[in-house]
């Protein structure tokens, strides 16, 4: 009886004990309900300042959204039965009862926008509207909106190394490789054009001219012994066998004009010792320059064997070349200047040496050959001009003087006369500075040919006529009229 009263107790108390306990959240429901919190708030701040950047296009803006929720869950009904209770089960169905869930619920909202200070306050309006809509504001639940603004602080930046280091070193390598085509351009593509170009004027000279004439050839006979003779002025005085010591040796072919003077106004029998120890060329034209008497007087001595003291020899070679170190003037010293000079400067000491001596002025415009000179060439002669310079400087010269175009063109043979007729009409008008480089080498061609009796001037024009072309030095000047250098 006593066993039977103690089990009905037991059975009672514990029907009794879950009807009693107080309902408390599971620490599973609390977090259950930060998580909401969290993820709500960053939801409304992310989406509130996406749009907020795209209606001020700024990035200087923070939004901070704070919710606060409260829980709210079903009331369930329950009835405890007598008896002894149910064994409960863990079934997904019993889980998943809605009765069971809370439904967190948003009791309030506060949201705070920070703004940079520079905004308008038609910003800050927009601001509030926009957040107002966005939020859900609402004042009856106390919900707030606070705008402010601040000043941002921005990190400085810092400066890039890389910055300009990559676009210096492409300038850099760019510069490079101008520089080397320039310098390729000028050291080898420009010097291989132009011998190109030479090369095929030449080789349509050569086609198109005639058959050389009988002068030509013997020209071309003459002309070994021509360069002989040349190479023979350039030499000291040394031919004929004699001796680098021998008395007299330092007199070169440049000194003739000179020595000439000095003989001039020296007497006979020196004269006749300097003339015994001078090569022959140079004896045999410094003689003819002299007097027919003092010539005569000279030979006669030369044709009988004389002993000479070797202390006066020296002595006369001693003072010889003291004198003509020390001579100067004459006609070829003021060829050779005039030659060299510009064309202004050299018309205007000719129109002034004609003023004061009318003679030498004739006699040095004789020495000087003009660019009016080629134009009264034969066609033979400029055939042999064409021969020692390049094309394209008889083209130049011919581009700024009509009248030498027109006097030369109709001499040529028809294939140059066309090649050189393109050539004017297509280069450009040359400058001063092409002029005259051009000029020279074609006038000193000229003078050379006249030196070695391949052509002859025919000059036109009187010597009180200002030349129109810069001179070079003609052919063996007539009898100096004073010492030269």
């Amino acid at each position: 009886m006593r066993q039977h009263a103690l089990r009905l107790l037991s059975a009672g108390l514990l029907m009794w004990l879950p009807s009693a306990a107080p309902a408390a959240p599971s620490s599973k429901e609390a977090s259950r309900e930060i998580e909401a919190k969290v993820a709500l708030e960053s939801s409304l701040e992310k989406r509130l300042q996406a749009v907020l950047r795209e209606a001020l296009g700024s990035e200087d803006l923070i939004v901070i959204v704070n919710v606060a929720l409260r829980s709210e869950a079903a009331p369930e009904d329950s009835e405890v039965m007598p008896g002894v209770p149910l064994k409960q089960t863990q079934s997904p169905e019993a889980l998943a009862d809605p009765a069971s869930l809370t439904m967190p619920m948003v009791s309030r909202l506060s949201a705070t926008i920070m703004v940079d200070q520079s905004l308008e306050a038609k910003d800050v309006d927009l601001i509030t509207k926009v957040a107002t809509g966005i939020l859900g504001i609402s004042a009856a639940r106390g919900d707030a909106l606070n705008v402010e603004k601040i000043k941002f602080h921005k990190p400085h930046a810092q400066p890039d190394p890389l910055r300009f280091a990559v676009p210096a070193a492409s300038a850099l390598w760019l510069l490079f490789a101008i520089i080397a085509l320039v310098v390729f351009h000028r050291k080898f593509l420009a010097p291989l054009l132009v011998n190109l170009r030479d090369i095929t004027a030449t080789a349509m000279m050569r086609e198109h001219a005639p058959s050389a004439s009988a002068d030509d050839k013997d020209g071309a006979e003459n002309e070994p012994a021509a360069k002989a003779g040349a190479a023979s002025q350039a030499s000291p005085a040394h031919a004929n066998g004699s001796r680098p010591n021998r008395p007299f040796s330092f007199i070169e072919q440049h000194d003739l004009p000179k020595l000439v003077y000095i003989l001039r106004h020296t007497g006979i029998a020196e004269a006749t010792t300097i003339i015994q120890y001078l090569p022959p060329d140079i004896a045999a034209k410094a003689l003819a320059e002299l007097e027919p008497g003092a010539r005569r007087q000279v030979v006669g001595l030369l044709s009988k064997v004389t002993q000479l003291d070797a202390s006066q020899v020296l002595a006369v070679e001693e003072s010889l070349k003291k004198r003509i170190d020390f001579l100067i003037g004459g006609e070829d010293k003021l060829v050779d200047l005039l030659d060299s000079l510009p064309v202004s400067m050299q018309n205007d000491l000719i129109g002034g040496l004609r003023a004061d001596s009318p003679s030498l002025a004739e006699a040095v415009s004789k020495r000087l050959v003009f660019i009016d000179d080629i134009a009264a060439l034969e066609a033979g002669e400029i055939k042999l001009l064409s021969r020692r310079v390049p094309a394209k400087l008889l083209a130049v010269l011919m581009r700024a003087s009509p009248a030498l175009r027109e006097s030369v063109l109709p001499k040529l043979a028809r294939g140059t006369r066309e090649w050189l007729t393109q050539e004017i009409e297509f280069s450009p008008e040359p400058t001063p500075e092409a002029l005259e480089s051009a000029r020279r080498p074609v006038l000193a061609a000229v003078s050379q040919l006249v030196r070695e009796g391949r052509i002859v001037l025919r000059k036109k024009t009187p010597a009180s006529s200002a030349p129109p072309g810069a001179p070079a030095a003609a052919p063996p000047p007539p009898p100096p009229r004073g010492p030269g250098a």
